[in-house]
């Protein structure tokens, strides 16, 4: 399988998202027989954020 790994930080924001990204990202990896991994970590900062894994099948 092939990963692919990003970063993600807790943006400053006065507003609360709906929470459904996530969520949707799961039930698309899972129709394309991928997985996603998630993971919380401390960041370089201090700061609190999470790694998020997608791994995709391989094509052909």
């Amino acid at each position: 399988m092939n990963v692919y790994r990003t970063r993600f930080k807790r943006g400053q924001t006065s507003k609360p998202g709906s929470g459904l990204g996530l969520a949707i990202v799961d039930r698309l990896m899972a129709q394309m027989n991928g997985a996603m991994n998630l993971r919380s970590v401390i960041l370089e900062d201090g700061g609190n954020g999470f790694e998020c894994e997608l791994s995709f099948p391989q094509m052909g």
